[in-house]
């Protein structure tokens, strides 16, 4: 186990063709400098027609948020691990023959230890458990409630992520899994030379942090090894959260999620362009939330205020497991060798809000 720092700086900044070709080598795209002035970017290699998925990943790390421009100190009703909302729609049909949007309620399973998270179903706890919650709950529910006040007073999104990076190298370190893949995803990803995201008294942050893992003697001596509560470390671990997150709305529609009405034995995994039109026009069906999500291979994607891909939260199941993936669906149709672009920011935006915006966290407009 080797000290973040130690290797931080050459990853961040080397660009490692193995690397990028390992992230592609199951989509029809690659990663390529364009030209000095540009950098990296992602590029077709093949055609894609309006709707298409044109690859997928799981996210680092994610976050639910009532909003991506306000802060709201209200909780997310949602379920901790895949997000699902607590009221959900599918379509239905009216007395006059009509599609129409039917809302019902998630089942709501709480974590029986901290009672302040709750899940859909007992797999997405199982799976929250061994990737971050367990550590974040057991036995520490007055800390768990103290952070969760301080991140929603503060804003500091960037700061839950984080905690919750930190809690899935714990689990791993735990488990006997490597935690090369996840540091060097992690790595790879831009650093920013400025955070401004870090408030005044983020010594003070650390302190809280660090009291969430501190509870365990095995925690302490891990964060110690890896140094991921030094000072720099903290510093860097918010700047690449800060440069990298997308924002991502979490569909209220089912069929996003798994429909437990439905015949297990059928494909969830596609939605037709038909039923995402039909949920897009029903006035009733709005966004729940958003999910502030850390990528990697999206990282890659340079910003464009006329995008050619989406971002979608989706969760897939196989084999009866619950995923978490995000889609990026071609939002028009995109020729072999053009460059696939998003957007940083949200389209709904002011235009000189956008502007601040980008100027303020990425360095241009």
């Amino acid at each position: 186990m080797d000290s973040l720092l130690q290797f931080a700086t050459p990853i961040i900044m080397e660009y490692d063709q193995n690397y990028h070709q390992s992230l592609v080598k199951d989509f029809k795209i690659e990663i390529k400098i364009k030209n000095e002035n540009e950098g990296r970017g992602v590029f077709a290699k093949s055609n894609f027609r309006k709707g298409e998925v044109v690859f997928f990943e799981t996210p680092i790390a994610y976050l639910p948020v009532h909003s991506l421009t306000e802060n709201n100190q209200n909780e997310v009703d949602c379920c901790d691990w895949c997000l699902k909302p607590a009221i959900v729609f599918q379509v239905g049909i009216d007395r006059d023959g009509r599609k129409i949007a039917v809302p019902y309620n998630t089942e709501k399973i709480y974590c029986k230890n901290c009672n302040l998270k709750w899940f859909c179903c007992s797999q997405c706890e199982i799976l929250a458990n061994q990737n971050w919650h367990q550590l974040l709950c057991i036995n520490n529910s007055a800390i768990s409630k103290r952070f969760d006040q301080y991140v929603k007073n503060s804003g500091r999104r960037y700061c839950a992520l984080t905690v919750k990076l930190i809690a899935k190298i714990l689990q791993a370190v735990k488990n006997d899994k490597s935690t090369d893949s996840i540091l060097q995803d992690f790595l790879q990803l831009q650093q920013a030379h400025v955070t401004s995201d870090l408030p005044q008294n983020w010594h003070k942050e650390i302190e809280l942090v660090t009291s969430l893992f501190n509870q365990d003697s095995m925690n302490r001596f891990i964060l110690m090894r890896l140094g991921l509560l030094e000072n720099e470390t903290w510093v860097i671990l918010n700047s690449i959260f800060e440069l990298n997150s997308y924002g991502i709305d979490i569909p209220r529609f089912e069929l996003g999620f798994n429909n437990q009405n439905q015949n297990q034995n059928q494909n969830q995994n596609n939605i037709s362009i038909e039923q995402q039109n039909l949920l897009s026009q029903l006035d009733n069906v709005e966004c729940a939330h958003y999910s502030i999500c850390l990528l990697t291979l999206a990282s890659y994607l340079n910003h464009s205020c006329d995008p050619n891909i989406l971002l979608r939260f989706r969760v897939i199941i196989q084999n009866s497991i619950r995923e978490i993936k995000i889609e990026a669906i071609a939002l028009k149709d995109i020729n072999i060798g053009h460059q696939l672009t998003s957007s940083y920011i949200s389209p709904n935006l002011p235009k000189l809000q956008r502007q601040q915006s980008l100027i303020n966290h990425y360095g241009f407009i």
